[in-house]
């Protein structure tokens, strides 16, 4: 079961301060090592990789369209046209986009590597 606290001690024993990584930084360095974008702790922490991760507290793709739409990434939307909106294609279209649903300690996040 991937946890917290097992990527906290994997930072920790490899010699790293766990004091100026938050619990999103923490969840992007096991996500990019349990997923084989990197293997190397040492080039995650020391470099830009995790500027480079997307991160967002959702379930699904299609509450990552819904979140995207109401953050306004998708631009303006009428109010007229909004119930219109198809968050399952979007989200579908998100799938093929390099997102991935990531479980860690029984919550999903949705993550991207740039």
């Amino acid at each position: 079961m991937k946890t917290l606290e097992r990527i906290v001690n994997t930072i920790i024993e490899c010699g790293y301060d766990i004091q100026p990584y938050d619990e999103h930084d923490l969840i992007k360095v096991g996500y990019l090592l349990e997923n084989g974008l990197y293997t190397d702790i040492n080039e995650i922490l020391e470099g830009d990789i995790l500027e480079d991760t997307e991160l967002y507290h959702c379930n699904t793709f299609e509450e990552l369209a819904e979140l995207f739409v109401e953050d306004g990434l998708l631009g303006v939307i009428p109010d007229n046209l909004i119930n219109y909106i198809d968050y399952k294609s979007i989200g579908i279209d998100l799938s093929y986009d390099g997102y991935d649903i990531y479980e860690l300690d029984s919550d999903t996040y949705i993550l991207r590597h740039i």
